[in-house]
């Protein structure tokens, strides 16, 4: 399941990859967890954007935004688990 979420990474260049690596880095840094979005259908494009929009949040909020992403991932997951 993760390889077909992560599928992104396949169709991107190497520089994208960087860039999305030095963001993760940044983002890392900025709020002491991983970068963590429901990445399924997003292209490394979408999941870039995403990332540096969501350093301007306040760390409560971005925590909040956050556990959502995961609450998407889980249920996705578990979506398939039963289908």
């Amino acid at each position: 399941w993760v390889r077909e979420e992560q599928s992104f990474i396949e169709n991107s260049s190497p520089s994208r990859l960087e860039e999305l690596q030095n963001a993760n880095v940044l983002y890392e840094d900025t709020y002491g967890y991983n970068y963590i979005v429901a990445a399924a259908g997003k292209s490394i494009g979408e999941i870039l954007e995403n990332l540096l929009s969501r350093l301007e949040n306040d760390p409560h909020d971005e925590l909040i935004i956050a556990s959502g992403e995961q609450n998407k991932i889980t249920q996705q997951r578990l979506q398939k688990l039963f289908v």
